[in-house]
């Protein structure tokens, strides 16, 4: 018997958050199996995928079916982890709850830092699910994966899902058919999902199909997910857009999360912002109003006799940083806030100030 090995890899960009926007981190997990190089005998007769997506992340489920058209063969597959930004080498999974079938039956897999040697292709990937799947003369086998993940994230507080099918290409001729399904029924109606591949698509209100048929795959599953209305300081004219960060609640679509020195001095409107470090408190000042805001309540005192409600409740975050709904504690001190539903603009501007 003549038994040919090929590392296969399956590629899923997107896990873990950035929870900062300047100390963005991003883990890739799993995704379309692939081998490093053709392989000459076996191809992939269709694939299955089915995401569930949410603020959160994502829950993945993937099919593949292939055809060994050749002798008995041994494939070794693999499932890689990549990461991008301010984090590490990767010395233990980050993917949850991984777990692998072959036609029906549970098949272990083995967790293997990368080495640079079997390494291949236009990406470089750090860590590798293994597993060594034999085929019969002429058999077809189900291979399948489950696992959770986090989404992307990008400077401005949207998050994003990447299925990467291009690596199926390598496999001996063409994908007869591929079914992608992803369930945005978890997205609150503030965010707007755009994106995806070219080919057949079905836009329904709680879930998004692509269908695709004997191709070589050439494109990527990539979802968006970002607010439908973003703030800026100024006006979108004249200001900067604010940076949003992670929300404590997505379900509020007023919660956006800022830092609140962005309102501080910036352009000489007289706000002053301070931090009691005793009484754990923070303070924005405003033309004679003080709003005082306490982390993880959603309760603020302005100037020390009402009290206001805020959609979400504020935090710190990391380096110290105050985070607030922005337009609520603008709203709360007087300040100027407009928006353009039509080019979806939040503006806070200077009290008085019409943009």
């Amino acid at each position: 018997m003549i038994v040919r090995q090929a590392w296969v890899v399956a590629i899923l960009f997107c896990l873990s958050i950035a929870a900062w926007a300047d100390d963005s981190a991003v883990t890739g997990v799993g995704g379309s199996i692939a081998p490093m190089v053709e392989h000459p005998t076996v191809r992939m007769v269709s694939e299955k995928v089915h995401a569930k997506i949410g603020w959160k992340g994502a829950k993945v489920r993937c099919e593949f079916v292939f055809k060994n058209d050749g002798p008995a063969t041994v494939v070794s597959m693999g499932f890689p982890e990549k990461s991008w930004g301010d984090v590490g080498p990767i010395v233990r999974s980050g993917m949850g709850g991984f777990k692998s079938w072959v036609d029906g039956e549970p098949f272990a897999t083995k967790f293997v830092p990368s080495r640079k040697s079997l390494d291949g292709g236009p990406r470089e990937y750090k860590a590798w699910h293994v597993k060594d799947v034999p085929f019969g003369a002429h058999q077809t086998r189900t291979v399948v994966n489950e696992y959770d993940s986090g989404l992307g994230m990008d400077s401005m507080g949207g998050r994003f899902f990447n299925y990467i099918l291009r690596s199926g290409k390598s496999w001996k001729g063409k994908i007869r058919e591929a079914l992608i399904e992803v369930d945005v029924s978890e997205i609150p109606p503030c965010w707007k999902v755009s994106g995806g591949p070219p080919g057949s698509r079905v836009r329904g209100e709680s879930k998004i199909t692509w269908t695709l048929r004997d191709f070589e795959p050439d494109a990527d599953v990539t979802l968006y997910i970002q607010r439908k209305e973003k703030v800026w300081i100024g006006g979108p004219r004249y200001g900067d857009p604010v940076t949003a960060q992670q929300p404590r609640s997505v379900d509020d679509c007023r919660c956006q999360m800022a830092h609140v020195r962005r309102l501080d001095g910036s352009r000489d409107w007289g706000v002053l912002v301070s931090w009691d470090a005793a009484k754990r408190e923070c303070t924005v000042e405003y033309r004679g109003r003080s709003l005082r805001l306490i982390p993880d309540s959603q309760t603020a005192f302005l100037d020390d006799a009402s009290e206001v409600e805020l959609p979400c409740a504020p935090y710190v975050a990391r380096r110290g940083r105050f985070i607030a709904p922005i337009v609520a504690v603008a709203e709360a001190l007087g300040m100027t806030v407009t928006r353009d539903s039509e080019r979806g603009f939040i503006s806070i501007l200077e009290a008085g100030i019409k943009q």
